[in-house]
C-alpha cells in the first residue's frame, strides 16, 4: 500500500517535470526564433 503510494506520487511528479521541460524546450524554441528574426 505504502509502495503504491509512493509510486504513485513519483509518477505525478515525473509528469510535473515533463511538463516543465517541454514549456522549457517550447520557450527555449520562441527565444531562438525571436532571435534570429531580429538579426540578434
Amino acid at each position: 500500500l505504502l509502495y503504491s503510494r509512493s509510486s504513485r506520487e513519483s509518477s505525478s511528479l515525473r509528469f510535473l517535470f515533463s511538463s516543465l521541460f517541454s514549456f522549457l524546450a517550447i520557450f527555449q524554441v520562441l527565444l531562438g526564433l525571436f532571435f534570429i528574426f531580429h538579426g540578434f
